[in-house]
């Protein structure tokens, strides 16, 4: 049997649920740090965590600059 992976596809979604950013994430952290950059409007922004063998995993940020 396959240990799961602690790798992971995270997915950040706006307050209209447009996608805005996906990425891969190798070795995912307990606290992880991601880079927002593309991320051009203020507002709040919902993060998707995808981990294989997991429930899947949300939150919610808010972008202020």
């Amino acid at each position: 049997m396959r240990a799961p992976s602690d790798d992971g596809r995270v997915t950040n979604f706006s307050a209209t649920g447009e996608q805005v950013l996906a990425e891969h994430v190798e070795h995912l952290a307990e606290q992880q740090q991601l880079d927002l950059s593309a991320v051009q409007a203020d507002g709040l922004y919902l993060v998707m965590v995808h981990v294989e063998g997991q429930a899947p995993r949300k939150a919610r940020i808010v972008v202020r600059r």
